[in-house]
């Protein structure tokens, strides 16, 4: 029996040792496989972030798109107030001719170089303006406009077409910008201290056309007066010292106080039949005495009448002082005879 014991006892002690250093080899294999199987996470991660910071810092700084009116601004920079000049400019010509010299217009930088390939906005008459019933008045006017870039010298040359209508009007240039932006009224503003211009004269080509005049003059109660009026008689002496030729009165009395255009045609258009010749043209309208804090004054208004068709030419009022009744009639009536030059 006691034998047996020790034999157990020295198989307890064999075995134990042996257990024990098998369990601490298994745990250290298992530490072992789990370190290998755990990944790199730090190195990797920092890894990654440096990548980010590189492509972020690749990417294109986003800039905002300049204005309209900023580019304007950039466009003008190195312009000052008077960099753009008319350094010539043609005398008036006749309707249906064309000018005899062409406006030549220069641009100049701040440092006294040419201005060259520098954008330019020519803006011309090309016909009176309407009123609201139609009628080509004086003072008014219809725009066309052309493009042009100046030259290596800062010079640009302008040729009007040939201008199908007489008229006193004037030219303007300026440097181009869009009419549709978004600011444009901003830039138009900013623009006009750079604008420029030069009178654009028509003369009428119906200086030896021959015409009638039939206007009506009213007393100082508001009644006209009927027959050929001492007015009618000065504005056809005013037109005559204008150099109209070929001009004559006639009474359209009652068809020029009815205030209607159809009448009046068909009145000229019966009298012309009855043998007057040919007319082409006829100036009709009132004249009427206003108050005045000295001396006297008057109000004239007329229409200029294309006889071969009705058709209104030109449409002009003014109003004239003088010392007296004779004076002031005078005056007014020389008035429309000179505006009738470029506007008939």
């Amino acid at each position: 029996m006691l034998k047996k014991m020790k034999k157990n006892a020295v198989l307890f002690l064999f075995v134990v040792p042996f257990f024990l250093c098998a369990c601490a080899s298994s745990s250290k294999i298992a530490e072992n496989a789990k370190t290998q199987e755990e990944p790199a996470i730090e190195p990797e991660i920092k890894e990654k972030t440096e990548e980010s910071k590189n492509a972020e810092s690749s990417k294109p700084i986003s800039q905002k798109e300049p204005s309209d009116f900023e580019k304007f601004v950039s466009l003008t920079e190195n312009l000052f107030a008077e960099s753009i000049r008319i350094t010539k400019s043609p005398r008036e010509t006749v309707c249906g001719k064309n000018f005899s010299e062409a406006f030549i217009i220069s641009v100049e930088n701040q440092d006294g170089s040419a201005a060259a390939n520098f954008p330019l906005t020519v803006r011309y008459p090309v016909r009176k303006g309407k009123n609201e019933n139609g009628l080509k008045i004086e003072g008014e006017f219809e725009y066309e406009e052309i493009a042009l870039f100046t030259n290596t010298a800062g010079i640009v040359r302008f040729v009007p077409p040939t201008p199908l209508e007489s008229l006193y009007g004037t030219l303007f240039i300026e440097p181009t910008f869009d009419k549709n932006a978004s600011d444009a009224e901003k830039i138009a503003e900013f623009a006009r201290q750079f604008r420029v211009s030069a009178p654009f004269i028509v003369r009428t080509d119906k200086l030896s056309a021959g015409g009638l005049i039939s206007l009506v003059e009213f007393s100082a109660n508001g009644k006209p007066l009927r027959g050929n009026s001492i007015a009618s008689s000065r504005l056809l002496t005013a037109m005559m010292r204008q150099r109209f030729t070929g001009v004559g009165n006639a009474d359209f009395t009652d068809a020029v106080l009815s205030g209607e255009r159809e009448k009046v045609y068909a009145e000229a258009s019966k009298l012309l039949k009855n043998g007057w010749g040919k007319m082409t043209y006829l100036i009709y309208g009132t004249i009427k005495p206003v108050s005045s804090d000295s001396g006297a004054a008057f109000f004239i208004d007329v229409c200029a009448m294309d006889l071969a068709d009705g058709s209104i030419l030109f449409a002009a009022s003014e109003t004239e002082t003088g010392a007296n009744d004779m004076e002031a009639r005078t005056n007014a009536t020389a008035k429309i005879a000179a505006k009738l030059v470029y506007g008939l």
